[in-house]
């Protein structure tokens, strides 16, 4: 099914977008800045949760590509676009919703790394979590021959 390895490919390659909206929105608004023991408190806790999804992210994304057992569970995110479910009950389907939830989980990183710099003022911060966020995506490119290879052939063939 082209449409899904062509929708994946557009998806990866636009969440690069959000990350510019991201440092366009966190330089241009004035955010105070936050004194005392709670802002970096703050920002260990989100830059802690950002990294720990974005390393998450990455690794599923490596299962998603390589292994079968993930295809024959009986738990599959629905996921839909313009209104219309995308069907997960073949492969390609579940392919999609997999590569979409390690992407959000990528995003993790980037969206705490804006409420933080909003929060506190720390411009730093913001350039690490999307620092983050940007090589969490790199390592989930993605890789569809490698997909048609190992789960396809796999499942066509118990």
């Amino acid at each position: 099914m082209p449409a899904m390895k062509t929708l994946i490919y557009l998806a990866w390659a636009s969440t690069v977008v959000t990350k510019a909206l991201y440092l366009l929105i966190g330089l241009s608004v004035e955010s105070p800045t936050a004194e005392g023991a709670q802002a970096p408190m703050i920002l260990v806790v989100m830059g802690s949760i950002g990294v720990l999804g974005a390393l998450a992210g990455a690794l599923l994304s490596r299962q998603i590509y390589t292994n079968p057992k993930i295809y024959t569970s009986k738990l599959a995110p629905p996921v839909y676009i313009a209104g219309m479910r995308v069907p997960n009950n073949t492969a390609e389907g579940r392919l999609f919703s997999y590569a979409l939830m390690c992407l959000g989980m990528a995003e993790t990183a980037a969206v705490f790394g804006l409420v933080g710099s909003l929060m506190t003022g720390n411009h730093a911060f913001l350039y690490a979590m999307i620092g983050v966020s940007l090589g969490s995506w790199l390592l989930q490119h993605p890789r569809y021959r490698e997909f048609e290879t190992n789960v396809l052939a796999a499942l066509r063939n118990p």
